[in-house]
């Protein structure tokens, strides 16, 4: 499928077992690069489990949940909002979560300067770790209350 004419310019990365599904198209990617240059880039995350229906994979087991993961930005210049990356998962955790977004960065894609979710602690630390610097939730959050805890904190080394 990922090799087929109609497909192969839009689905990123496909596994069955267990089945994921990275896609976005040219387009997509081209309209949040000019949206970017604009505004200040702002990515919202959401999903939701009610859109795929369990299916019989290779092996002839059913699927367990599919989740529809969808990456969308609102143009307030525009006043509309549109989609700028898909993933479908049966996989819930940070690292599926991070390899989608990571991939979907690796499109040469400005990072986001602020990501909106839920608060799954997995879609929260594929975020800190896809979009800054820092490789772990917990890095990030002991810079971000350095300010309110009255000092620069700096993450833990490992020595």
């Amino acid at each position: 499928m990922k090799q087929e004419d109609d497909f192969k310019n839009i689905i990123h990365d496909i596994g069955c077992d267990p089945f994921y599904l990275h896609y976005h198209c040219a387009d997509q990617i081209q309209i949040y690069r000019n949206y970017c240059k604009g505004s200040r880039p702002r990515l919202i995350i959401d999903d939701t489990g009610s859109v795929v229906k369990k299916f019989l994979k290779l092996s002839k087991q059913k699927t367990s949940s599919i989740f529809l993961y969808e990456g969308l930005v609102y143009d307030s210049q525009n006043k509309c909002s549109f989609t700028v990356t898909n993933m479908l998962s049966e996989r819930h955790n940070s690292l599926a979560l991070y390899n989608w977004l990571s991939r979907w960065i690796n499109c040469d894609v400005p990072r986001p300067k602020e990501a909106v979710c839920d608060q799954s602690m997995a879609l929260l630390s594929a975020i800190a770790k896809s979009f800054t610097q820092y490789s772990t939730l917990q890095d990030y959050i002991i810079i971000c209350a350095g300010p309110v805890l009255g000092g620069w904190n700096t993450p833990p080394t490992n020595e």
